[in-house]
């Protein structure tokens, strides 16, 4: 999938689409739902816009896999699959009032 993202093109988008069955965000009613369905929810968008632009170097193994062993309830593997060399953009900072938890752990 960010081998596609990485070439960036509208066929590239549609097989994206097409291959995590993706929903058209013109389904929502209102305007206002879409914008925000599309800046927290597409999946393709976060894929081509977000995503590919910060593994266009790399020609591969863009995802590392971390063991840590077996469940203890049925005795099923656990694993984390992360990004590699990938530098997730910030999130926007919060506007806490004075007094409250979040602005005494800013102190």
């Amino acid at each position: 999938m960010v081998t596609l993202g990485k070439t960036g093109t509208l066929h590239a988008r549609r097989l994206a689409a097409s291959r995590l069955r993706h929903q058209a965000r013109t389904l929502h009613p209102s305007k206002a739902k879409r914008e925000a369905w599309r800046k927290n929810e597409d999946i393709v968008r976060i894929l081509f816009d977000e995503l590919a632009p910060s593994f266009k170097e790399r020609n591969g193994g863009y995802t590392r896999i971390v063991r840590l062993g077996q469940r203890q309830g049925d005795a099923a593997q656990r694993a984390i699959l992360e990004w590699v060399d990938f530098v997730a953009p910030e999130a926007e900072p919060t506007s806490a009032e004075p007094g409250t938890k979040a602005a005494v752990a800013k102190k």
